[in-house]
């Protein structure tokens, strides 16, 4: 199985959140839970490691996030039946589709400028993928991230912004 490939013992795995992005599952071993995901094949298996050094970062810098569980080998994913798989760490939180209040959209907000001040010093040369590389804008700007918005074929209709 996809679980066989990491250093887990008793490890069972239950669907968790919509799967709005990723096929993902909930790992639970022993008194651990980790994330599994299966990526939407519109993202190469390389944004793994993309993942892996922006993570890094902001954990370097105080934020927290997951982060990815090298597999058994040490590898950052799997390719299992044509499928690229991924584990990291569990973050307690919650997760939502769509923002519900002022105060959900405020947060978002709140949380967004933390993750840019965080990225800002990542640099061009350490990352390949063109979506981490935020550009600057003044203090007080709103800043637009070139996300699903650019490639709406990526994103099921289903989870397009309206």
């Amino acid at each position: 199985t996809v679980l066989d490939h990491w250093a887990l013992v008793d490890a069972t795995a239950e669907r968790f959140g919509t799967g709005l992005i990723n096929d993902t599952f909930l790992v639970a071993a022993g008194t651990q839970r980790y994330v599994l995901q299966a990526l939407n094949p519109v993202f190469a298996p390389a944004v793994n490691a993309d993942i892996d050094t922006l993570t890094r970062h902001l954990a370097d810098r105080g934020l927290v996030t997951q982060r990815i569980v090298p597999t058994r080998d040490g590898a950052l994913w799997v390719e299992v039946e044509g499928r690229a798989w991924r584990m990291s760490t569990f973050v307690p939180g919650i997760c939502l589709d769509r923002l519900q209040t002022p105060a959900q959209a405020a947060e978002a907000g709140r949380l967004l400028a933390s993750f840019q001040r965080a990225v800002d010093p990542i640099g061009s040369p350490q990352v390949s993928a063109p979506y981490l590389r935020i550009p600057k804008r003044k203090p007080g700007t709103a800043a637009a991230l070139p996300l699903a918005a650019s490639r709406p074929q990526s994103v099921p209709e289903r989870h397009r912004a309206e």
